[in-house]
């Protein structure tokens, strides 16, 4: 459970978020395109795409991820719908804070039911509850957006 808003004493716990997304929302708004450069990740040849994206307002954005085709087409629906690859490294912004993450191992054989479950002992945490913890956390570090600190030190 998390503390009171601005209290950082008793953080602690384990946590999911889940996030429903509408596709008909996303369509034309996300665009990929392969750039071309490629590189090993986790022992999989994954390939550099570029993600346009427009916001509300028609303004464009893009980002660089690297993403492989080894494990199976459009997984990862929440973060890139539409997507014909999965995603091994991309950038996720927590609020202010920025950071990549990269998978690091990739274990071979069939996922069941089970391995997919969430295990007992988490709690449901909205995303924006989430995002509100992490800046809580690093901000009573000393670190991070909300005290002028760098951002790539987590």
């Amino acid at each position: 459970m998390l503390p009171d808003e601005g209290a950082t004493e008793g953080m602690s716990g384990k946590w999911y978020c889940k996030e429903k997304i509408n596709l008909e929302e996303t369509k034309g708004k996300i665009s990929y395109e392969y750039t071309g450069e490629t590189k090993e990740i986790a022992g999989l040849k994954c390939q550099q795409v570029k993600v346009i994206s427009k916001d509300s307002d028609g303004k464009e954005e893009s980002e660089l991820i690297y993403v492989t085709k080894e494990l199976g087409p459009k997984v990862c629906q929440t973060y890139y719908p539409g997507l014909d690859a999965f995603p091994m490294e991309f950038p996720m912004e927590l609020g202010e804070m920025s950071v990549t993450l990269q998978v690091t191992e990739v274990l071979k054989g069939k996922a069941s039911q089970m391995d997919l479950m969430v295990e007992s002992g988490y709690e449901e945490l909205p995303q924006e509850d989430f995002i509100d913890y992490i800046k809580r956390l690093f901000g009573a570090m000393g670190q991070g957006a909300e005290d002028g600190g760098d951002d790539d030190d987590m």
